[in-house]
């Protein structure tokens, strides 16, 4: 009877647990998907008025913010939905953060001479590797204008790289999520989504948007 008992426990928690990361998996797919829609409306901003938008200091308002942001710090907050034309814009139940190359965001911005400033790394073997930019960024190797995250449960705590993402203005890090501390970066549950540089310019390449801003 006792062994019964543990095998029917053992099974009801593994309904359980697999449960909980189909769910998790699902939540996942979802908030990429509306940081894939958020990615386009910012490529859409950029083609129609020459310039990506600048942040939005307060995630409820989605306004950006009117005054142009001269530093990476300045222009890092939070997705402006209501500016790029989005219903309120959240994933895992947290508001989008969204980071831009300042020189993208300017009022008089010229996107085919600014030089984007955001890196992506992730993790291989321990180390941390680019995945998108390198380091100085140049037009040869180019970073991206700008980068979207969505933070999870591990925001304000997690490892060293999650506690890196929490406050970083340029350099970003994009890798598999994971629950266990002692592995290199520690925990870590960040969703990024990042514009490229070439398929941003692609785009406006037949609008005149390449020259400057409307």
């Amino acid at each position: 009877m006792l062994v019964l008992l543990t095998m029917l426990l053992l099974s009801v928690a593994a309904v359980f647990v697999g449960s909980f990361r189909s769910n998790a998996v699902a939540r996942d797919g979802q908030a990429l998907q509306v940081m894939g829609e958020a990615r386009e409306a910012l490529t859409g901003y950029a083609v129609l008025h020459g310039r990506l938008p600048r942040p939005s200091a307060m995630p409820t308002s989605g306004l950006e913010n009117p005054t142009p942001c001269a530093s990476e710090q300045q222009c890092t907050g939070y997705l402006p939905w209501a500016t790029l034309g989005l219903p309120p814009t959240y994933a895992r139940g947290k508001p989008l953060r969204y980071s831009v190359t300042p020189a993208f965001a300017a009022p008089t911005t010229v996107m085919r001479r600014a030089i984007p400033t955001k890196t992506i790394s992730t993790r291989q073997g321990g180390r941390l590797l680019y995945v998108e930019g390198s380091a100085p960024c140049t037009l040869v190797v180019p970073c991206s204008p700008a980068v979207i995250i969505a933070a999870g449960k591990y925001q304000g705590a997690g490892g060293t790289d999650q506690q890196s993402n929490d406050v970083a203005v340029a350099h970003f890090i994009q890798r598999p999520g994971s629950d266990r501390e002692l592995e290199a970066g520690g925990a870590f549950d960040d969703l990024l989504v990042w514009l490229s540089y070439d398929r941003l310019v692609r785009r406006a390449s037949n609008t005149g948007a390449l020259e400057g801003s409307r």
